[in-house]
């Protein structure tokens, strides 16, 4: 896994990168108000992304409170409520 990080001067805004050497998907989380996590990757991937996305956000106890594509489209299909996932 490939890895990288910027952060402002005073620390209040910043990014991680991350990327898997045997995907091409890439990670970004982002420290802006709300934070965000941002992930491309091809369209073929999209079923494994999304179940390991929601897997992780539940081993964080986090919240998924919306998750869209470029530029704001809704992801119907991606149900953060989805137990399998």
């Amino acid at each position: 896994m490939d890895r990288g990080t910027w952060r402002s001067e005073d620390g209040d805004s910043g990014q991680d990168h991350f990327a898997t050497a045997e995907t091409d998907r890439l990670l970004t989380y982002d420290m802006s108000r709300p934070h965000q996590i941002r992930i491309s990757f091809p369209p073929e991937d999209i079923e494994a992304v999304r179940r390991r996305l929601f897997a992780a956000v539940r081993e964080m106890r986090c919240e998924v409170v919306q998750h869209s594509a470029l530029g704001g489209v809704p992801l119907p299909a991606w149900d953060a409520s989805d137990k399998d996932a």
